[in-house]
């Protein structure tokens, strides 16, 4: 088994790059990367939303864009600073969001605090936790966050083939193996 290991900074020379940039939508910073190789396809995608913008407003534009990709892709895979502090039940903004991740099939797979001893507010979110060896935290390189990661299980004898595509390519067509 070869295991990939993505960290909330992640190397993506090789890999074809997308920043959505939508007309009016400014909630988030997002780079999706697709991924297609003989028995599998997966997105992945780095996310960083601001603590300024309003939470509902994300949600409901981040549950657009994880509908998309799933509906494309066997697997997905989204990491990076969303500030939604899921530790906090109590908050409405919290349930709101577990409650889109519940309902577009999406687990988030870190469970330690990642900004002090109370804050989690750096999420990985999976569709398939059954393809994740291992995740966590791992101190912190360059900001007051833990560094977020996780290693996904992949058959090592599968050939790696990359496509480059633009959204708007990614968007007409259904990638499948």
């Amino acid at each position: 088994m070869t295991i990939f290991v993505l960290l909330a900074t992640i190397w993506l020379e090789m890999i074809e790059l997308r920043r959505r940039e939508e007309e009016g939508s400014n909630t988030s910073q997002q780079v999706w990367l697709n991924i297609i190789m003989t028995k599998l396809s997966l997105v992945v995608g780095v996310v960083y939303k601001s603590p300024e913008v309003n939470g509902k407003i994300f949600c409901d534009e981040f549950e657009e864009t994880c509908s998309e990709f799933l509906l494309k892709v066997d697997f997905f895979i989204c990491l990076g600073d969303l500030n939604i502090n899921i530790l906090d039940t109590a908050s409405h903004k919290t349930r709101y969001y577990l409650n889109m991740l519940e309902c577009v099939g999406l687990v988030q797979i870190i469970n330690e605090a990642t900004r002090s001893d109370t804050a989690l507010l750096d999420h990985i979110l999976v569709s398939d936790i059954n393809r994740i060896r291992e995740s966590g935290i791992g101190g912190t390189l360059f900001a007051d966050h833990e560094t977020i990661f996780c290693e996904i299980e992949h058959d090592k004898t599968e050939p790696y083939n990359f496509y480059k595509t633009t959204f708007k390519e990614w968007h007409g067509k259904g990638y499948s193996t």
